[in-house]
């Protein structure tokens, strides 16, 4: 297990994946039942643990809510990732998109004068473009997906949207 949360980088989906993991580890949830955590089933202790209860589970045939003792180190963990996708109600777990774009140089104007005699003239490719560091974005939540937020695919999956990574 150290060696799986070793590898979740610091990043949104790693702060995420960490949290995952060792909730799930700790609980011992079915994939079904982490996807359906939500914030208002984790309830902080003084010593830094925490307590969750599952409101729903597969082996609970007569409906009654199970609670079970989460470690600091998890607690740690989800209070990271919390604070990072500022999650304040709702499922715990959520989809993380990430966009990346290259760094690219600024480039002059083209004039016509600068083409060759037969060269196709791009109006796209002739005015200048200044320069544009690299970047990394995170969208997190239902604009993860690139549709609106509220969009039909988003209400039909409900909370298992957070579940994998994408």
């Amino acid at each position: 297990m150290s060696v799986l949360l070793e590898a979740c980088g610091g990043d949104a989906q790693g702060l995420r994946d960490a949290a995952l993991l060792s909730l799930g580890y700790d609980a011992g949830l079915r994939v079904s039942e982490l996807a359906a955590v939500a914030i208002e089933h984790i309830d902080s202790q003084e010593d830094g643990s925490g307590i969750l209860e599952l409101p729903h589970s597969k082996t609970d045939q007569e409906g009654e809510a199970a609670f079970v003792w989460l470690s600091p180190e998890t607690m740690r963990r989800v209070t990271l990732w919390r604070d990072a996708a500022e999650i304040r109600a709702g499922i715990l777990f959520r989809r993380v998109a990430v966009t990346r774009t290259k760094a690219r140089e600024a480039r002059r104007a083209f004039a016509i004068r600068d083409l060759a005699y037969n060269a196709q003239i791009d109006r796209d490719r002739m005015p200048s473009r200044p320069a544009q560091a690299a970047s990394v974005t995170y969208t997190i939540g239902e604009g993860a997906r690139g549709d609106p937020p509220g969009h039909q695919a988003d209400r039909a999956r409900g909370s298992r949207l957070g579940a994998g990574r994408p």
